[in-house]
């Protein structure tokens, strides 16, 4: 088996972290750290698909969720020798999958191996290729010398053109440049402590934020001519909002939002609520992410109508949990007004997953609310209080239980802030369903949202859709997916300037996407410590990959060494950079090293 141990091509390491801000700085705007981050099981899932057409079954290592997105933990992660084995199954997979036989071999190559004269010039121009959209970069003629020479010793070691060709796309695959999306960022001249993404890093983000997965042609050939502005980047996100991907992208951004991977794992009383089947809770998750996706990518909603809308995407199974009926398999219903579920949060999905097995939680609807959609903090109880609620006497509904905890002076400050809000979904039981009792006495669902009086799910959604911190914290939340880092104090101007400008586009969550995709914040990082040179200065910086720009990029004292794929009359070669520009001569042969 042939892999690449360790980092390196890449040259990694863990980024040091940066400082804690001193008092002085505490409130001074300040840009989060460059950063690596491992790709999360989905962006590799989606990345080898579009890469190669291909769906992969093997394991892969876990994820790490962070402030709740895995975009965020995967910045915090390395390869462990256990993931190292996994990613290594994984690559050999994918390319006896790919790569079958000889003829699968020479189809993608584009060239027949067998007997070919110089079949290290065959296989050059699709390594590079394949790395080049793998990798998200350029690649230089150290990088086509390595894995040419893989193809090189595997042929001569086995004489199996098959397997050398099979162990140049593991190679690919198993590279830290394809298993980490690298945000080191070029040296601002002006500003040392300051890095602006290269063109091919935001289009990495890009890509990553919007498709879950690699940059397609179009956006990677932007950022091959150094093209990426502003204006660049806003017109490409309209444009992968449109695509395929960009639906389980969005998907899994409100999955993580909503905790909707928990679903799978919830139980409930199986005597109080024999129904509650995998079937109906695959059911629930599916129908909150149909919501949000459809809404923000297909009807451009604004932030209101998630929180107010009364339709539902509902198999058969759910409807007769609504209480209404549903086409097969799955179709929009309009849900009964009576019910006023008013929105995503009145959902059984997210009802259910905030709640206990036998019964409503209203401290914990409450605190989704106030931590997820508004941005809240609620601390934890004080050690030695008791959380549980006594048990419930005849006539006494979970409203009346609650009052010990609301009256209690250790435990009010924090209820006060989740109760009132909980409170309002009581007419709702463990698993979703419409209640109109509790213990034995009609539900009383009135509650507080900050000084505004709600008496129902629906009101809540209302009150929640004008509520000012919504808006900011949802745009805290998408800043913080898309850098894959935690803001901390550093972005507070930024969130502040996007979230104006959500208010500014009516408050429609795609123009939000657009604006943050063009966003500086978007665009910068901070310097890692002991990287703060300026452009072509490799002492101290970090070095980049090499590109055709007359600079030694990737500090290793010689200046452009970038080739690229090109098409000759004798079909795909290889083309040189040579004095900060192309060459303009399409070649077939392989390095020297390879040959």
């Amino acid at each position: 088996m042939i892999w690449i141990a360790g980092m390196g091509w890449l040259g990694c390491g863990s980024p040091p972290s940066k400082p804690p801000l001193s008092e002085d700085e505490y409130f001074e705007p300040q840009l989060v750290v460059a950063s690596l981050h491992r790709m999360s099981q989905a962006e590799y899932r989606t990345s080898v698909r579009q890469l190669l057409g291909v769906e992969i079954t093997t394991d892969l290592p876990v994820d790490l969720r962070l402030h709740g997105f895995a975009s965020v933990g995967g910045s915090q992660l390395t390869i462990a020798a256990a993931d190292l084995d996994r990613y290594e199954v994984s690559a050999w997979q994918i390319a006896t999958d790919v790569l079958p036989d000889a003829e699968a071999r020479d189809a993608a190559v584009g060239c027949a191996l067998e007997g070919a004269s110089d079949p290290e010039a065959c296989i050059a121009p699709w390594a590079v290729g394949l790395a080049h959209r793998a990798w998200r970069r350029p690649i230089d003629e150290q990088d086509l010398d390595r894995l040419v020479g893989v193809f090189t010793r595997v042929q001569e070691a086995v004489g199996d053109p098959t397997l050398a060709t099979q162990s140049v796309l593991a190679t690919v695959l198993q590279s830290p440049w394809f298993l980490f999306r690298v945000v080191v960022g070029s040296p601002d001249a002006q500003d040392p402590e300051l890095r602006h993404l290269t063109d091919h890093e935001v289009a990495a983000r890009l890509a990553a934020l919007l498709t879950g997965g690699l940059p397609d042609a179009a956006l990677l050939a932007d950022a091959d001519a150094g093209v990426l502005d502003s204006g660049a980047l806003e017109a490409h996100a309209r444009r992968l909002l449109d695509a395929p991907d960009a639906e389980p992208a969005m998907a899994r951004f409100v999955e993580e939002l909503m905790n909707l991977d928990r679903i799978d794992e919830l139980t409930k009383n199986a005597e109080q609520f024999p129904d509650f089947t995998p079937t109906l809770r695959a059911a629930m998750a599916e129908e909150i992410r149909t919501l949000f996706v459809d809404g923000v990518l297909h009807q451009d909603a604004d932030l209101a109508s998630l929180f107010t809308t009364d339709e539902a995407w509902l198999t058969p199974e759910l409807a007769r949990h609504y209480g209404v009926t549903s086409a097969s398999p799955a179709s929009w219903v309009t849900l009964p007004a009576d019910q006023e579920r008013g929105g995503l949060l009145g959902r059984a999905g997210f009802l259910a997953l905030h709640a206990h097995q036998s019964s409503t939680s209203p401290t914990h609807r409450g605190l989704f609310v106030r931590t997820r959609l508004l941005c809240g903090n609620v601390p934890p109880p004080p050690p030695g209080v008791v959380t549980e609620l006594p048990e419930p006497e005849p006539g006494a509904s979970l409203r009346e239980r609650l009052e010990v905890h609301r009256t209690d002076p250790q435990c009010s400050g924090c209820h006060e802030l989740m109760d009132p809000i909980g409170l309002t979904f009581e007419h709702f039981d463990a698993t979703g369903a419409w209640r109109s009792h509790d213990n034995g006495v009609p539900v009383d669902a009135r509650g507080d949202l900050d000084g505004v009086e709600v008496e129902s799910v629906a009101d809540l959604g209302r009150a929640l859709a004008e509520h000012p911190d919504v808006a900011t914290c949802l745009t805290r939340q998408w800043l913080r997916h898309a850098i894959g880092q935690h803001e901390g104090t550093e972005l507070e101007p930024a969130i502040a300037e996007l979230s104006g400008e959500l208010a500014d586009a009516g408050h429609r969550l795609r123009e939000l996407l657009v604006s943050l995709a063009s966003h500086p914040a978007f665009r910068t990082v901070a310097a890692p410590v002991g990287a703060a040179g300026a452009e072509g200065d490799c002492s101290p910086r970090t070095a980049l990959p090499e590109q055709c720009t007359g600079f030694d990029d990737d500090c290793d004292g010689v200046i452009d060494e970038a080739v690229r794929v090109c098409e000759g009359p004798e079909g795909p070669g290889i083309e040189r950079c040579g004095d900060a520009g192309w060459s303009g001569v399409c070649v077939h042969a392989a390095s020297e090293e390879g040959q």
